[in-house]
Parts: C-alpha cells; structure tokens; sequence
C-alpha cells in the first residue's frame, strides 16, 4: 500500500515539532535546574513539590523567628548579668566593716551606691531593635523613670506591663521571649524590689544609723523574761503606774504589765509595726520593724526606763535587710537562667527545624528538579534523533521536487 507523500511528509513534521518541543523543556530544564514548570508536566509530582513548598516556606518562619529570639534573648541575658553583677556589688558595700565608725567609708559608698543605682536604672531601660525590652508587650514606653532629689535618685517606678511577649517556633509551639520589669521587681508581691533596696541602704549610709536593729538595753542586774519591773537596785524599768512607749509615732500603753514578757507582749499587740524580743544572752529589748527597709523610733514618754540606752534606728545592717539583698539578687540570678533555657529550648528547635528544612528541600529536588546527568544524556539522544528526522524529511522533500520536474 503507498503512502501518499504528503502525509508522510506531515508526520515527519510533526514529529520534528514534537522533537523540538522535548529538547526545549530539556534545555530549559537544565538550564533552571526545575524539572516541572507546570501542572501537565506531572500532575503527582507537582503537588507533591508544591505541598513540600509550603512547608519550607513555614520551616523557614520559624527558623528566622527564632534567630531574632536568640538576638532579644542575648540582650535581655546581658543585661540581667550587669544587674546581678551590681548587686554582688551592692551586698559588699551593706557588709563593709567600719561602715558605723567611718564617716568617709560612708559617704564613699553612698556615691558609689548612687552610681549603681543609675547604672541599674539604665540596664533596666535597655532596647533591643529600637524596643525597651523589659516593659512586657508595652515595648515602646520607657520601662523604669527615676524621681530625683538633687543629683540624687529617690524613687523609681516602673511604666510597663507584666505581659509576655511570645515567638512562635514551631508548628503550635510558641515560647516566652521576654522577662517584664514586673518579674525583676519581684512580681506580685514586689518584694525584691532592687531599686528601693539600693535607695534605702544608701540613705541609711548617709544618715550613719546602721546599726542592726532598734534595743533597749538593760544595765546592771541580769534580766530574764520573768524578771519583774520595778525590780532591782536600782530597777532597770520603774513600776508601771503609768507606763507609755512610742514608737515610730504610736504609743502604746503597758500600765499593768507584771514581767518582762508582759511588755513584750504589750508592744506587739500595739500595732507599731514592729516585733519586740527579749534577748536574755545580750541583755537587750530587741524591737524589729516588720518592714526592715524602714527606720524604728522609740520614746520613752513617761519616763519609766531607768539608765534607758537606746541604740539603732536603721534597718541597713540587720540579717532581714541583707535578706532583701540576697532575694532580690537570687531573684535576677533565676531570671537569667530563665532566659538561658529559653535560649537553649529555642536551639533545640532550630537544629530540629533546619532538618526539616533538608528534607524538604530533598522532596522538592525530587519531584521538581532536574537530574542534570541523565537530562543531558536525553537531551543528546533527542538532537540525534531530530537530526536524523531533519535528514528524512528533507529526503522526502527532494524525491516530491525531483517528480515535479520530471
């Protein structure tokens, strides 16, 4: 059967533009490194490219959010580090010997006191990017101003919030990135507060009334609980007919108290603020502020104390104050390591993270990329075989116009 040439000649060039077309996405293939370029060319396979496409785009989110955490964490770390380092600082200036007895040593640490307030104060207003970082989610207000007296810091309060800043780092996983100024003051019960530590101990410096605690002492015989007033020759504390003691401005009446322990008693229930104590080995009547970062005044109003020595009036010196100290230092101290397990949580994830990234990036090279090799070696075998369409072709070609002239 003959095959009309024209038909032959149409099949040849269609397979020459189908030829042409391979070496094309072939070339084109290899020269973009993409396999698919769109969804005819392998249904399955682009949306299995795509689907990894999106989630390395996701992967790539989290790995860039946790990066910045790592930037903020590091700021907010460093500066919780000047801040404990302040108050080793600030606990050896409040156990400095001859602290009572010399007048330079104190003026000298209440200036160096004032320069450790300002520099915690400066800390405590650090930014990170153009945003104060200890503020909580308040990140453009200033987190701490300071009142001054003169030259001199007198309060300071704290402008932000006790919210938290969260960075998402995985797929429902989200981490908190930012200590508020709230936590360094001692959260809710404020109560390692470090500015009005530092400012207390340096007024109390200043004012020379250091030491550890308000008493009375008790001269001459030795005195028990039991002891009865009006005893001894002569009595340390006269019969009390009608006995009042004020302290820090609230007098509190003892008349008929029997012993030692009754006016014990008798100051505690009194509502001054202060816890009495009798110490039999010292021989003095300790009386304590409940609130150590304040000062105890004591007046003897009606006259009953006889040889009344009373020594103290500042807290600066006592085991509570440096308590505060130390709980407002160990606060910052768990700060920090707060931060640093964030810090090292947020790496964990990233190494997981990045990971993930690699076998994306494996599934899209897969399903999408080209396998330059092999691509190479067809694009090769497609050029020999349109160069010998081309060459049959051009045959049929020749054999139509040899006809046409005969």
């Amino acid at each position: 059967m003959r095959i009309p040439e024209t038909i032959a000649t149409r099949e040849s060039m269609k397979n020459i533009n189908n030829l042409n077309v391979k070496l094309d996405n072939l070339r084109n293939s290899i020269s973009s490194g993409q396999r698919l370029r769109k969804l005819s060319d392998d249904p399955r396979a682009m949306f299995r490219a795509l689907d990894a496409s999106s989630n390395l785009e996701k992967t790539d989110q989290y790995v860039k959010n946790i990066n910045s955490l790592e930037a903020y964490s590091a700021t907010v770390e460093r500066s919780l580090g000047v801040m404990d380092e302040t108050f080793i600082r600030v606990r050896s200036m409040a156990a400095s010997n001859d602290i009572e007895t010399d007048t330079k040593l104190r003026a000298d640490l209440a200036t160096q006191l004032d320069k450790e307030i300002e520099l915690f104060l400066s800390t405590a207003n650090q930014k990170h990017e153009g945003k104060f970082i200890f503020s909580g989610t308040a990140v453009d207000t200033k987190s701490f101003t300071a009142t001054y007296t003169g030259t001199r810091i007198t309060s300071v309060t704290y402008n932000g919030n006790s919210q938290h800043l969260n960075r998402e780092i995985g797929e429902d996983l989200s981490i908190q990135a930012n200590v508020p100024g709230s936590d360094i003051l001692g959260g809710v019960q404020n109560d390692a507060n470090p500015f009005e530590i530092m400012i207390s101990l340096r007024d109390n410096i200043l004012s020379g009334t250091l030491t550890s605690t308000g008493s009375i002492n008790m001269p001459g015989s030795t005195v028990t609980s039991a002891t009865l007033l009006g005893a001894g020759s002569p009595p340390f504390i006269q019969a009390p007919s009608a006995g009042v003691v004020r302290i820090n401005n609230v007098d509190i009446d003892w008349t008929g108290a029997t012993d030692m322990q009754d006016l014990v008693d008798t100051i505690n229930a009194g509502g001054a603020g202060v816890t009495a104590k009798f110490d039999e080995a010292r021989q003095k009547l300790l009386i304590t502020p409940d609130d150590v970062t304040q000062p105890v005044k004591i007046e003897d109003v009606s006259g009953n104390f006889t040889d009344f020595t009373y020594t103290g009036n500042a807290p600066a010196r006592t085991p509570q104050f440096l308590d505060l100290i130390d709980k407002s230092f160990n606060n910052i101290v768990s700060l920090r390591a707060q931060t640093g397990i964030v810090v090292q949580r947020a790496s964990d994830a990233k190494t997981g993270l990045q990971n993930t990234q690699n076998a994306l990036k494996s599934v899209i090279k897969d399903e999408a990329g080209t396998d330059t090799a092999s691509a190479i070696v067809d694009m090769l075998a497609y050029e020999k075989t349109l160069e010998g369409a081309l060459n049959v072709t051009a045959r049929i070609y020749n054999l139509k116009l040899m006809d046409y002239l005969s």
